[in-house]
């Protein structure tokens, strides 16, 4: 079934970008870093606590992609996110993951673009038990997989070689879901 979706989303990024009807631009590399919130969700048999987790956490990361005539991207991403626990009271994630995306550039108008974005993302999930009420060492787990992968997202050029940009994902893995929303700065050369 995923990969069904995928191959959907994939024929119609390449239907529009063979187009040739939309405003192609110079093709050149970039960079982008960006940071977010991810509300991560793991479903109770794989917490350290055997109970359900939803919590909000800060990721932040980085992206270096290649923007083709015809408004095609390819990206490499590597994104990483914490929980926020400064005296270490509770159980504690650590979620990584490194990302292969193509997605294409519509423009909306001259101001804002939309930027779907599909592909695959190689994932790794830490927790660590917190030391309250834990008379022994602390537990540990670590989970890792790949899955596919999918972002929707807004770009606004700043100049010619700077854009902000806002994605927006919501995804399922093995262990439960993650909601992203995220700011960028896309800097091309």
């Amino acid at each position: 079934m995923k990969i069904l979706t995928t191959t959907k989303i994939l024929l119609v990024i390449a239907t529009v970008a063979l187009s040739g009807q939309l405003k192609a631009q110079q093709p050149g590399y970039y960079f982008m870093p960006e940071i977010g919130n991810v509300n991560l969700s793991i479903d109770s048999r794989f917490t350290l606590s055997n109970s359900k987790l939803n919590e909000d956490n800060i990721e932040t990361g980085i992206t270096g992609g290649y923007r083709t005539d015809n408004n095609l991207l390819f990206e490499v991403s590597w994104l990483h996110s914490d929980s926020v626990d400064f005296i270490d009271l509770g159980e504690t994630y650590n979620f990584r993951n490194a990302r292969i995306m193509l997605g294409y550039q519509m423009a909306l108008n001259k101001h804002i673009n939309f930027v779907p974005k599909v592909g695959f993302t190689f994932w790794e999930l830490e927790g660590e038990e917190g030391i309250f009420l834990n008379p022994g060492p602390e537990a540990t787990s670590r989970l890792s997989g790949n899955d596919l992968y999918w972002s929707l997202g807004f770009e606004m050029p700043v100049s010619e070689n700077v854009k902000l940009q806002l994605n927006h994902a919501n995804n399922g893995y093995e262990f439960g879901r993650t909601e992203t929303t995220s700011f960028g700065v896309v800097i091309e050369f």
